[in-house]
C-alpha cells in the first residue's frame, strides 16, 4: 500500500461568526490553528482518501459541494472520499445549525481550496508503507445525560451513563521507518472551552502531542460517537459542568495522546486491502405538526423553524416523514475499517457499531460526510432530553421514532457483507 499525508490551514479573519456559539459574536483571534488534513491511500488499483476538518459540522449539500469539487480535481468518487469533522465548538461558522444563518461564502471557498490542496499534497507524497493498528481505551468521555428525581434528563455529568471508550489507532510507516500518518479517534465532544479565539480544542492538543512523539506531522483526529459525552475535565465532582481554561485543553489533549501511545504498544501489522462503501439509512420521523400548530409557535428560538416548515409546506404540500443518513465505510486492511454516519451519533450506537464489527480494529464515527441530526438509541429516545428532542435545530419537522437500534443493526449487517 502507498500512503501520503497533507494539510492546509483553515483559520478565518477576526469577526467571523462562530458555529458553536453564534449568538455571542465573532472570532477575536486564533489560539491554535485549524487545519484540513488529508490521508491518501492506494493499493492494487484501488484508492481512498480521508479528510479530517477542524470544524463543527456541515449540512449534506455543502459537503456534497466539497466532495464534488475535490473529486473532480483529484479523480475521486464519492465513496472514495471520507470526510470527518472534529466537532470543535470554537471554529468559524460552517453550517446553518439552529437557523443561525449560512456560513460566509468566502470562508467556504477557503475550506474547499484547503481540502483540495491537502489532498494534492497527500497524493503527491504517497509512498510504500506498512500498516499497524490497535484498539485502546480512553477515559476522557463523560456522559452528559443525568436523570433528575422526576426522571427528566438534564444536561449534567452522569458518571453512571454509557459512554464509548473505544480508542482505535492506525499507523502508517514508510520503508525508512518514518511515520507517514497516525489515525486515532475519541468519542467525545470537542467542547472543553467556549472561546472566541479559534481553537481545535483537545483534538488539536492531542494531534500536536502525537506529532512530537511519533516525529511526524501526520497525526489525524477523527471524531467518534460522542454526541452525548463531554470531556471529564469539564466536570466539577460529577455534579456540574464548568468552562475550562487553556491548561485544561492541553491536559485533555495530553491525556488522549498518552492513551494513544499506550495503545500503540500493542499494534499489529495489517494486510492492506482497500474497499469503500457509501449507502444511506432512512430514519422515520414522528408525525409533523400541522399548519395551525406551526402558526401558533411563539418561542423566539423556534419561530424561524416554524416559518421554515410553513414555507416548505407551501412548496411541497407536506413535510418530510423520514431523515436520510449516509453510512460510509472505508476498509484500509483486513480487519481495519472506518465506519461513519452522517449524524451526531451517541455512545450506545458507537458501542453497537463495535458489536457489529467485533474483529480487528473498528473506528466507530459520527460527523461523517456531514451531519443530518442527532441519532440516539431507542432507550435515549424514550428518556427524552436534548439529543432526543433537538431535531428542529437541524431543520427537521419532528424527532425520530423508536426502532433506531434495529434499523442501524440491519444496516451494519448489510454493510458487513460488502466489506
Amino acid at each position: 500500500m502507498d500512503a501520503g499525508f497533507g494539510q492546509s490551514e483553515i483559520n478565518a479573519p477576526v469577526g467571523t461568526i462562530m458555529d458553536g456559539q453564534r449568538t455571542q459574536g465573532g472570532t477575536t483571534g486564533v489560539h491554535d490553528p485549524l487545519f484540513a488534513r488529508a490521508l491518501w491511500l492506494r493499493q492494487d488499483g484501488a484508492q481512498a482518501a480521508v479528510v479530517a476538518l477542524d470544524l463543527l459540522f456541515a449540512e449534506r449539500e455543502l459537503v456534497d459541494r466539497l466532495k464534488g469539487a475535490a473529486g473532480r480535481a483529484l479523480g475521486l468518487r464519492a465513496e472514495e472520499l471520507f470526510v470527518n469533522f472534529s466537532h470543535t465548538h470554537s471554529a468559524p461558522c460552517f453550517s446553518r445549525w439552529a437557523y443561525g444563518g449560512p456560513p460566509d461564502p468566502a470562508y467556504v471557498d477557503k475550506v474547499e481550496g484547503a481540502i483540495i490542496g491537502a489532498l494534492r499534497q497527500a497524493r503527491n507524497a504517497a509512498r510504500p508503507v506498512r500498516v499497524y493498528a490497535a484498539m485502546g481505551e480512553t477515559r476522557l468521555p463523560l456522559n452528559r445525560r443525568r436523570p433528575n428525581a422526576q426522571g427528566k434528563i438534564e444536561f449534567l455529568p452522569n458518571p453512571n451513563g454509557e459512554v464509548c471508550r473505544a480508542l482505535p489507532f492506525c499507523l502508517f510507516k514508510d520503508a525508512g521507518g518514518k511515520v507517514v500518518s497516525v489515525l486515532f479517534s475519541v468519542s467525545c465532544h470537542a467542547s472543553t472551552v467556549f472561546s472566541h479565539d479559534i481553537t481545535a480544542d483537545y483534538p488539536g492538543a492531542a494531534v500536536a502531542a502525537l506529532n512530537r512523539h511519533f516525529v511526524t506531522d501526520g497525526a489525524m483526529f477523527l471524531q467518534g460517537c460522542g454526541g452525548d459525552a463531554k470531556p471529564c475535565t469539564n466536570s466539577v465532582n460529577n455534579e456540574r459542568w464548568r468552562h475550562n481554561e487553556w491548561g485544561d485543553v492541553d491536559a485533555a489533549g495530553r491525556q488522549v495522546a498518552s492513551e494513544v501511545i499506550a495503545a500503540s504498544g500493542s499494534a499489529q501489522e495489517v494486510t492492506p486491502e482497500i474497499r469503500t462503501v457509501l449507502t444511506e439509512v432512512e430514519f422515520p420521523l414522528q408525525a409533523a405538526p400541522d399548519r395551525t400548530a406551526l402558526e401558533s409557535v411563539s418561542n423566539l428560538r423556534r419561530t424561524p423553524w416554524a416559518a421554515d416548515m410553513l414555507h416548505r409546506l407551501d412548496f411541497a404540500g407536506r413535510l418530510p416523514d423520514r431523515a436520510p443518513v449516509l453510512l460510509h465505510a472505508v476498509q484500509i486492511g483486513r480487519g481495519l475499517r472506518l465506519i461513519g454516519f452522517e449524524a451526531e451519533m451517541t455512545a450506545p450506537l458507537g458501542n453497537l457499531i463495535l458489536r457489529a464489527f467485533p474483529e480487528g480494529v473498528t473506528f466507530p464515527m459520527g460527523y461523517a460526510d456531514g451531519t443530518q441530526l442527532y441519532v440516539c438509541s431507542d432507550k435515549q429516545l424514550g428518556e427524552g432530553g436534548y439529543e432526543a428532542e433537538s431535531a428542529w435545530e437541524y431543520h427537521w419537522p419532528a424527532p425520530l421514532v423508536p426502532g433506531v437500534d434495529d434499523r442501524l443493526w440491519e444496516a451494519l449487517r448489510g454493510l458487513r457483507s460488502r466489506l
